[in-house]
């Protein structure tokens, strides 16, 4: 996937699924973005893609805190709520599917 088709996809699930949100690069340099998506004062979820090796992260973040989260650091996994160090492998999530299901932990919270 192209940086270009990723952003676009990620802005796509943040208008979907948290139109309050506000995304804002925090670094774009070529091949890789950095982004943080503002939920509130204390909540942001951060996105961090590279073209060229495909490494892609999405952490929700509370009070400084990664509470849930995704990334391919040595294959798929997701890190569950329960406990945000655990690595339980899964499929390649899109990043609509991954927003949705950090939305579903914030309405639940």
């Amino acid at each position: 996937m192209t940086l270009a088709e990723f952003k676009r996809q990620v802005v796509a699930a943040i208008a979907q699924h948290l139109p309050q949100a506000k995304f804002t690069p925090i670094m774009q340099h070529g091949i890789k973005l950095l982004g943080r998506v503002e939920i509130d004062e204390h909540t942001v979820i951060d996105v961090y893609f590279n073209a060229n090796s495909g490494k892609t992260t999405y952490a929700l973040v509370q009070m400084g805190k990664r509470i849930f989260g995704y990334d391919n650091f040595r294959g798929w996994h997701y890190r569950p709520i329960e406990n945000p160090e655990e690595h339980i492998p899964c499929q390649e999530p899109t990043p609509d599917q991954v927003l949705r299901e950090m939305r579903g932990i914030l309405d639940r919270q």
